[in-house]
């Protein structure tokens, strides 16, 4: 028999994130079959659910996240961070969002809960890397190409998501997701 703790506990543990101002998303798995010992495990992905207290600063990680801009000339990037659900979470996404299908199209969401920009410096050695907005050249779409910040720059960036790596306030990885 499962105990109402056990029952409630992935719920628990959604609203205490939620309520911490937690960064990542929880995806709990379906619940076994009934046991005594059993809960669901989560899942954690690295995607922010909200600007950080100080909404200038992001916290050392990755975070999915639209370019804006990138000043070639400053070795700056303004980023519009956002948050990325793939299977089971995007669908609940989805349908908090009142999408008009439910699960999503290639099983992913994105949710961008506020329009803040954040403008960070680029590591001077950062790696880049792009796939679809390279596909042209390098003939696959889906293959990693890795770019300079210049060469960045003269891509239409306008709705291609990206992961950001950040440390200690400094930009080291930018790498296109691929979606189909």
């Amino acid at each position: 028999m499962v105990t109402a703790a056990a029952r409630w506990a992935p719920a628990v543990l959604v609203l205490a994130l939620a309520g911490c101002g937690a960064h990542r998303v929880v995806e709990l798995s379906p619940a076994p079959a009934v046991t005594a010992t059993a809960t669901p495990t989560p899942t954690v992905t690295d995607s922010p659910s909200a600007a950080p207290s100080d909404s200038s600063v992001l916290t050392n990680g990755k975070h999915p996240a639209y370019l804006s801009q990138v000043d070639v000339a400053d070795g700056i990037v303004t980023i519009d961070v956002v948050q990325f659900f793939t299977g089971s979470a995007a669908a609940e996404a989805a349908k908090q969002d009142g999408a008009a299908e439910v699960p999503p199209p290639n099983d992913y969401w994105i949710r961008n809960a506020n329009k803040l920009l954040r403008t960070l410096s680029v590591a001077a050695d950062a790696t880049i890397t792009v796939n679809t907005l390279a596909g042209e050249t390098s003939g696959n779409s889906a293959k990693d190409v890795t770019v300079n910040l210049t060469q960045l720059a003269g891509y239409n960036l306008a709705n291609h998501l990206f992961w950001v790596t950040v440390e200690d306030g400094t930009v080291t990885r930018i790498a296109e997701q691929f979606l189909p």
